[in-house]
């Protein structure tokens, strides 16, 4: 079981089934393929809430460079992995609940703001 938290910002849509992946960084037990998922916001907090419970369908390694490269890999850090191309990134942001005119930029300024770039960790889909 995996317990995941969700900013505000994004809850609605996790809520309503429109966000049905998330990115995260990389954890000392990574999320595996049919693992129960726990979906929250608020956790630590009075207002915690759970969002929904779902399983883990599908598990990509992800690279999220400065340059906005984007690799994703079918195991965690393969050896091998799959650059995306503009229409795939953009594609990526919206599905992780970007909804901007450039979804993407606005996904790359996140994770450089809130991690830092590069940046490794799980693709993870629901």
């Amino acid at each position: 079981m995996a317990i995941l938290n969700f900013q505000q910002q994004f809850a609605d849509d996790v809520e309503s089934g429109s966000k049905r992946q998330t990115i995260r960084a990389e954890r000392k037990r990574p999320v595996r393929v049919e693992e129960r998922l726990h979906l929250y916001t608020g956790l630590r907090t009075k207002r915690a809430r759970l969002l929904k419970r779902a399983l883990c369908m599908e598990v990509w390694g992800i690279a999220i460079r400065s340059t906005g490269n984007v690799t994703v890999y079918e195991t965690h850090h393969g050896a091998t992995g799959r650059t995306l191309t503009d229409t795939e990134k953009e594609g990526l942001a919206r599905l992780d609940g970007f909804k901007g005119p450039d979804a993407f930029g606005e996904m790359l300024a996140f994770f450089r703001e809130t991690h830092g770039l590069p940046f490794f960790g799980q693709l993870i889909k629901w």
